[in-house]
């Protein structure tokens, strides 16, 4: 979603994110807004309770750039066609660049035959295809940030710590590596430089974080660090 408003410009949105803020939570408001009191909708309900409305909101939120209508919603969102549209109109008016992305990319392939990452990379789609060029654009600027990531740690790696930190595997957008028990101790300083590095993307506008586990033994027994 943060590459979706980044490529589509939503200076709103992108304000949000980079605040910290919860763009899930703003889109299930706006969603849920043929109800009479959207606004206050979550303190009405329990934690459980509301997050079940916001997980609607989350899905709904990812479909709309990609072309899902009013039905979609509707079965989505658990609400009546009636209320579900006035929720998507509502979303369209407030995001209109985020909800007409899928169309956006649609144009650039039948007028190109490709689209363009954030870093220059043309991905030529089919003419006859020209839909999937949103997510053409979406996996091709998700992989320029993993490979940029990758070198810059594994030099970083190299060159600080005499290869003792090494890459082990990246799955999609996770990076495992491995750390030898006697460099534990400095795991704050290589947190934050390897954070920095995998971040500070100046191609990319918006914010991008990082989230951590720890494990001593197996993947399943990693353990959320700060």
């Amino acid at each position: 979603m943060r590459l979706i408003a980044d490529s589509c410009g939503e200076e709103e949105m992108i304000g949000i994110i980079n605040k910290n803020g919860d763009i899930h939570e703003l889109a299930t408001e706006l969603f849920y807004s043929g109800l009479e009191k959207p606004k206050i909708l979550k303190k009405l309900l329990s934690k459980r309770e509301w997050k079940k409305y916001r997980n609607a909101g989350k899905n709904t939120h990812f479909a709309i750039p990609f072309g899902a209508g009013v039905k979609q919603a509707s079965k989505t969102l658990n609400l009546p066609l009636d209320i579900a549209y006035i929720g998507v109109e509502t979303y369209c008016l407030r995001y209109p660049k985020v909800a007409y992305y899928s169309k956006f990319q649609i144009e650039q392939v039948r007028r190109f035959g490709y689209v363009l990452t954030p870093f220059g990379r043309k991905l030529y789609v089919p003419q006859d295809k020209a839909y999937i060029g949103a997510n053409y654009y979406i996996q091709g600027a998700e992989a320029g940030l993993m490979k940029r990531a990758l070198i810059r740690v594994n030099k970083y790696f190299e060159k600080e710590w005499n290869d003792r930190l090494k890459l082990v595997l990246d799955i999609y957008d996770e990076v495992i590596f491995s750390c030898p028990v006697d460099l534990v101790k400095y795991e704050s300083e290589y947190i934050k430089n390897v954070s920095t590095l995998m971040t500070d993307i100046k191609e990319i506008k918006v914010r991008l974080d990082v989230e951590w586990k720890k494990s001593e033994s197996t993947w399943y027994n990693a353990k959320e660090i700060n």
